[in-house]
């Protein structure tokens, strides 16, 4: 039996939805905007 996976690239995972993850999210979202970069992030909690 095989199993199929659905796979997704990202350029940086945070693990944990809590105030900390969210504030690293947001700054690495800042930085790349001023830098003029795409930057992909997910959270997974």
């Amino acid at each position: 039996m095989t199993t199929e996976r659905e796979s997704m690239e990202f350029d940086v995972v945070i693990v944990g939805g809590g105030p900390a993850g969210l504030a690293a999210a947001c700054q690495l979202q800042k930085r790349a905007n001023e830098n003029g970069q795409e930057l992909s992030v997910v959270d997974v909690s």
